[in-house]
């Protein structure tokens, strides 16, 4: 009795039992998937000979995509990469979810005859791998026989497909997990970066809302004070109109005394006086009925520091003069503007006047005139004394608001009303170095010029 064909049998079990275990222990054990399949198919070769090999997963779209090879170079797998369901024995098999096996000169590709035959092999098999009654992709492997497989190597086989679906399957989902968190991270990214926009959105529109806020506060804080300025310019205009008969009075009695004095008479210095300072008066009242009435305006051109020179004796008069030389800052190339010239020395006079007050114990002004923003002439008056505090900033142009021990708060309010009247903007700040700073923004044509005067050598 020959007992060889059983010893082969045992052998030939405990090869498949042995690749098997390998292959569950790789499986098992393996981190990277595809190296565990790598792993696998060497075994196949191994242990029973089948080689090359090839796995593929059922991806979307049924498309067969290669996931690990063994015995085919890299280069000689990249034309079988994808398999169409239908296309060739591995896309038969994987059609037909059967086993498929087909004799290597029977195959189409001559490339593939050449290659499989070069390395003995007479069969190709093409194994479904279903798990869960779901096919999830095919195992491609080759034989040195020409003949099928036997009950044992089909049983074998059917073993195998099922560890090599779950690994298989395993990776599939693995693959898509890792997919689903990129995905999920690009999404991440793009919800925290969209965030990030809505929130630098929010900040600006904020931003500009508050600063509307501010505009609107500031817009109505200059129609309460334009409000109160109208009210006390009302009483004044009154006040003067009331005013002006008795100064004619005073003045007119003035002059018959001072004509009814002897020459030489001690009592006519103080008639002069009385007729200096009524004829101040006069021009004081002139001035405000002026400002009431806009049809009064005479238009000129003006050179802006003769403009700041004037207001400085002007204000010197009442003052007294500067503690210091003031420090004059006024360009050769100045353009002159239109503009009503009285009425602009008297704003100057009131800001020069202002900074003589504030550096009357010591300290220096500072008178200057340059070229601003939208093409106005900026003229600018600055003290070094202890400046503005914030509630002056805010109330500094409030009628009837003073710091002053004497005065009534007036000065102020009917300084920027005259500034308005010229079309430009007064404002107030703390100057660089200490010390308040006044800016008188003036534009180059008046914003009426019915009653305003060509400038010299301008034709008719």
């Amino acid at each position: 009795m020959n007992d060889r064909p059983v010893q082969t049998d045992i052998e030939d079990f405990e090869r498949r039992t042995s690749v098997l275990r390998g292959l569950a222990r790789a499986l098992a054990q393996g981190r990277d998937l595809a190296d565990s399949l790598g792993q696998a198919l060497a075994g196949l070769e191994s242990g029973l000979g089948l080689t090359p090999s090839r796995v593929y997963a059922l991806g979307r779209g049924g498309m067969l995509r290669l996931v690990a090879f063994h015995g085919i170079s890299p280069q000689q797998t990249a034309e079988l990469s994808e398999v169409e369901l239908g296309q060739g024995f591995t896309g038969l098999a994987a059609q037909r979810r059967r086993m498929v096996v087909m004799p290597v000169d029977h195959l189409d590709d001559h490339r593939r005859r050449a290659l499989l035959s070069g390395l003995g092999m007479q069969a190709v098999c093409a194994l479904p791998l279903i798990l869960h009654q779901e096919m999830v992709g095919v195992l491609n492997v080759a034989s040195r026989r020409r003949v099928g497989f036997t009950p044992e190597e089909q049983g074998f086989l059917d073993i195998l497909g099922g560890l090599l679906a779950a690994a298989v399957a395993a990776q599939v989902r693995a693959q898509r997990l890792e997919a689903a968190q990129l995905e999920l991270a690009q999404l991440r990214r793009e919800i925290d970066q969209r965030v990030a926009e809505q929130v630098k959105e929010m900040g600006e529109d904020m931003a500009g809302l508050e600063q509307a806020n501010r505009r609107l506060q500031d817009t109505w804080n200059l129609v309460m004070q334009a409000e109160r300025t109208a009210a006390v310019a009302r009483f004044t205009s009154a006040l003067a109109h009331e005013l002006r008969n008795p100064f004619m009075v005073i003045g007119g009695f003035a002059r018959r005394l001072g004509r009814a004095l002897e020459p030489g008479d001690p009592l006519g210095n103080y008639v002069k006086v009385i007729l200096d300072e009524i004829g101040r008066l006069e021009m004081m009242l002139d001035e405000a009925f002026k400002l009431n009435r806009e049809k009064d305006l005479d238009f000129s051109e003006v050179e802006p520091g003769s403009v700041l020179r004037e207001a400085l004796q002007k204000a010197v008069l009442t003052t007294g003069n500067p503690q210091q030389e003031p420090v004059w800052e006024l360009p050769l190339d100045l353009p002159r503007p239109v503009t009503d010239r009285s009425l602009l020395v008297k704003a100057l006079a009131a800001l020069i006047q202002n900074a003589l007050e504030a550096t009357r114990e010591g300290g220096q002004i500072f008178l200057g005139a340059t070229m601003g923003e939208e093409g106005r002439v900026v003229f600018s008056v600055g003290d070094s004394g202890s400046g503005l505090s914030q509630a002056d900033k805010r109330r500094i142009f409030d009628p009837l608001y003073t710091t002053k021990d004497f005065g009534v708060g007036l000065g102020m309010p009917l300084c920027r009303d005259v500034v308005l009247l010229l079309g430009g903007e007064l404002t107030a700040d703390d100057r660089p170095g200490g010390g308040a700073l006044f800016r008188v923004a003036l534009p180059m044509t008046p914003p009426d010029t019915r009653n305003s005067k060509r400038p010299t050598g301008e034709k008719a």
